[in-house]
């Protein structure tokens, strides 16, 4: 066929070869009337018969041309058959992977989605969580500069406190002398009492209307004494009150500042940033609620010192009252005694005036000289 094809180009050998099959067997059984001589015959049939051979030889060269055609035909359609088996299985196996990959792509795509909410989720996420860092920052320097002040309040009313402490105590301690030198003085009103109930019995019979003003002293001496001695009373009650509430302030105050050092020595904090927060606000409500009871106390104890000056105040303007009138009644008597006049009935009443008198000057001579009493002159 490829030889055929480079021989003859411009001929279409199909459609000759198959005109001469059909037009062949006519021709053969009509043959044409001889109307030239014979010798021109016999070159023409010469001629015919080469041409015929010659024919028949291409005709034979294209039958075997035509066999091997129709089998490289056959071998090229066997071929492309088994070629198109094999193409068909290939694009059968490409459409499985293709559908599959689809599927694959159309789950990919899910999961971009997916993603794509968590990734804006997850700078929401980020950025709340920096909005709460920001905050967190904020509320812990605010936390740190409130402590600062806590802190300083603290110690202004721990120094207040160690002060109003050591006032106190040198005002207990004052107290306790002083009531040991009242305890003295009333001892000591007690026996001049007694003196005077028993010049008052005996002197009763004897007693008259032209009666000197000396001699009602004892009387008057008598109702001045019930009376001071009332207002010590008095004064001793209030006085155990005041060290009782003094004891029950400086009872808080020391519970107070134990606890504000339980928290300060407490170790940190681990945990998360918002348990951490959390804690550090509740730590710092209680400073601050401790911080007040500690102020409230140390108010407490101000005015329990307070209380306890003007208390000794006025139990050292009671002493000096009492004081002066010893020496009055100490004075009347020597004047009744320089006139001559002594109550009857009163046997050892010299002896007596001497002793008070000693013992009263010598009393409120040790106090003068104390550095209290050195204090109370010069106020």
């Amino acid at each position: 066929l490829a030889s055929l094809c480079q021989a003859l180009p411009e001929l279409n050998y199909t459609e000759w070869l198959q005109d001469l099959k059909e037009k062949g067997p006519t021709l053969l059984k009509h043959p044409p009337a001889p109307a030239e001589p014979s010798s021109d015959l016999a070159s023409k049939l010469r001629e015919a018969e080469e041409t015929q051979s010659t024919l028949q030889a291409e005709c034979d060269q294209y039958r075997s041309i035509l066999a091997e055609t129709e089998g490289m035909l056959r071998d090229l359609q066997k071929s492309v058959e088994e070629e198109e088996q094999v193409w068909r299985a290939k694009v059968g196996a490409a459409e499985e992977e293709l559908q599959k990959s689809r599927v694959t792509v159309k789950h990919l795509e899910e999961i971009v989605e997916k993603l794509k909410g968590e990734l804006e989720s997850s700078d929401q996420v980020r950025e709340h969580t920096s909005h709460l860092e920001a905050e967190l920052e904020k509320h812990m320097a605010a936390a740190s500069a409130e402590c600062q002040n806590y802190a300083k309040e603290v110690a202004g009313l721990r120094q207040l406190l160690l002060e109003s402490q050591s006032q106190l105590d040198a005002a207990k301690s004052e107290a306790q002398k002083q009531s040991d030198e009242l305890a003295l003085v009333r001892q000591q009103l007690s026996e001049m009492k007694s003196h005077v109930e028993d010049g008052d019995i005996a002197g009763a019979p004897a007693s008259s209307p032209e009666a000197p003003p000396a001699e009602q002293d004892p009387v008057q001496l008598k109702t001045q004494l019930e009376q001071t001695e009332a207002i010590l009373e008095d004064e001793q009650t209030q006085r155990q009150k005041l060290t009782a509430e003094f004891e029950e302030a400086q009872t808080s105050a020391c519970r107070l500042q134990e606890e504000l050092e339980k928290l300060r020595t407490a170790g940190p904090l681990e945990s998360s940033e918002t348990e951490e927060a959390s804690q550090l606000k509740e730590r710092l409500e209680k400073e601050k609620k401790l911080t007040s009871d500690l102020g409230r106390a140390a108010t407490k104890l101000q005015e329990l010192l307070k209380t306890t000056q003007e208390q000794l105040a006025r139990e050292k303007d009671t002493v000096k009252k009492l004081q002066e009138q010893l020496e009055k009644t100490v004075r009347a008597w020597r004047q009744s005694r320089a006139g001559g006049v002594e109550l009857p009935g009163a046997p050892g009443r010299q002896d007596w005036e001497r002793q008070s008198w000693v013992e009263s000057s010598s009393c409120w001579e040790r106090w003068a000289r104390s550095p209290r009493g050195g204090r109370a002159g010069r106020r």
